[in-house]
């Protein structure tokens, strides 16, 4: 939030004739506005608005500065420009102080904080412009310009004391972040505090701010009025006022619609109020809101960063209309009604068409039909998945899940289809192991005894597969000796002896040992 150099060199540019003659109030009646140069009156470009000599030397100091700066500037030297501005302000400053009854003391102290800004002296820019949103001199415009260089100051000041360590940084956590950590509500802590103030008088005058309604480029201020309600939003957000940063960010959604900046940094925040609060039925009806207003937006935008950036909003409003959903689809599942909820989640699966959700999504319906007694339409949603998301995470287990269904049943064939397909297709899966001792299973049960004891071989011959139970693992490549030896397959089953022979060392209950003790005896009879 840097001051533009365009805008400083049009500031320090400024220069015209204005009226002179300070005259003195009436004691104790208050300043008629009118009488004051205000904050858009033409900056004095010499000392010929001034009758008396000491005001003269006062503006002659003040000129020498604000000369000084322009030349500074357009030479590039930013530092020395830096410090003529802090120079002038000082010397504007001075000169308020001493002469408090000047038409032109609204005027100077506003340049004052002007330049200060300039300087990047941010803390005593805002307390000079500050001192203008309380001059009784000053007029509603020039209290509202004052107002929002205050707030702007004041959150730059802030997030800079941030950075630097000396002031708390703030953390936006959603509600599943925050992992049901309790609310600590608290006042924010110093400069945050200031700003948020000066945000809060900001808004109060900001319909008569001269400024409001110009491009960025052109304003003093580049931090637009939606930006400085936003942030003062989530800075109340950040230190736990949830209520009160809901209200900020409902009023944000209300007043700018059509910002595309302040509907990003604004809804999803909004959003996550009523989630941190646990109002479910507060959050669907607000996100309901939301989605119309933020739809109209982008149906009404014609510049494509901010057709972009809505996209962005809607895709999140999108995301969470989908948890909302699925959460609502679970309860079903854990409120004992598994149709409803395999329905519901069904509804979302198709809703999502080939976003990845979709997987979650026919995963958990397939688990509700399973919980329904209903194996035939969980198969098929099984099915589904791994037709359409074969690369989802999801995919995997679901045909693990439905192989062991499938034999469950007696179909055979397509549980051994499914245990082949997942071992190929997962070279490192978790269960690889159990599947390989399940395809053996499987193909014992379809009459191909040599193709099991082959994979029982297998599984033995794996280190990993082996080393998840020696004693069991025994047992199996035991019986896959036997098949070779019944298939007619001498050198098979001796190999396969000769891996229960070795595993002697390895194994400990009474049955094992006794294998490995009778493999040891048939190999010599091979």
């Amino acid at each position: 939030m840097k001051p533009s150099p365009r805008l400083l060199l049009t500031f320090l540019a400024l220069a015209t004739a204005c009226a002179t003659a300070t005259t003195a109030t009436t004691a104790g009646a208050a300043p008629d506005p009118q009488r004051y140069k205000q904050v858009d009156f033409k900056f004095p470009p010499d000392t010929r608005s001034f009758d008396d000599d000491i005001e003269r030397g006062f503006m002659g100091n003040i000129l020498t500065h604000h000369q000084a700066a322009i030349m500074a500037q357009t030479s590039g030297a930013m530092d020395q420009a830096r410090a003529e501005w802090a120079a002038e302000a000082k010397a504007l400053v001075d000169f308020c102080e001493k002469f408090p009854s000047s038409e032109f003391r609204v005027l100077f102290r506003y340049q004052a904080a002007k330049l200060l800004w300039y300087a990047q002296q941010g803390e005593a820019a805002a307390e000079q412009a500050e001192k203008v949103t309380v001059d009784p001199a000053a007029a509603k415009k020039s209290r509202a310009a004052a107002s929002r260089l205050a707030a702007a100051a004041w959150l730059t000041v802030s997030f800079g004391k941030a950075k630097a360590g000396t002031l708390d940084k703030i953390s936006l956590p959603t509600a599943e972040q925050r992992r049901d950590r309790p609310l600590s509500p608290r006042v924010p802590p110093g400069e945050w505090k200031r700003f948020v103030l000066a945000a809060d008088a900001y808004a109060e005058v900001a319909a008569d701010d001269p400024d409001k309604d110009k491009p960025a480029n052109e304003r003093l201020v580049s931090v637009s009025p939606a930006e400085l309600a936003m942030r003062a939003a989530q800075i109340q957000y950040a230190f736990d006022n949830m209520e009160d940063a809901r209200a900020r960010f409902e009023k944000v959604i209300q007043a700018w619609p059509s910002d595309v900046e302040a509907m990003e940094g604004s809804v999803p925040l909004y959003l996550q109020t009523f989630a941190v609060l646990k109002d479910e039925a507060g959050g669907a009806a607000a996100l309901a809101r939301v989605k119309e207003v933020v739809t109209a937006s982008a149906a009404k935008a014609t510049d494509p960063k901010a057709k972009e950036g809505f996209a962005k909003v809607l895709d999140v409003l999108n995301r969470q209309e989908g948890a909302a959903a699925f959460a609502a689809a679970q309860r079903l599942l854990d409120d004992g009604k598994p149709a409803e909820a395999a329905a519901a989640f069904e509804k979302l699966a198709d809703a999502s068409g080939a976003s990845p959700d979709a997987a979650a999504f026919l995963n958990n319906a397939a688990i509700s039909w399973d919980k329904a007694g209903q194996a035939d339409k969980a198969n098929a949603l099984r099915e589904r998945l791994i037709a359409q998301f074969p690369d989802s995470k999801l995919a995997p287990a679901a045909m693990l899940t439905m192989a062991g269904s499938q034999a469950k049943v007696g179909k055979h064939e397509s549980a051994r289809a499914l245990y082949q397909d997942y071992i190929a297709k997962n070279p490192d899966g978790s269960f690889r192991c159990g599947a390989i001792q399940n395809l053996g299973v499987e193909l014992e049960a379809l009459k191909k005894p040599v193709e099991a004891a082959a994979q029982y071989q297998a599984f033995g011959a794996d280190a990993r597969c082996a080393a998840e139970d020696y004693n069991a693992t025994a047992r199996l490549v035991f019986r896959a000796a036997e098949l070779f030896s019944k298939g007619g397959k001498k050198a098979e089953a001796k190999e396969a002896y000769g891996t229960v022979a070795k595993l002697g060392a390895s194994v400990t209950d009474v049955v094992a040992k006794s294998l490995v003790t009778e493999s040891k005896k048939r190999l010599k009879g091979l």
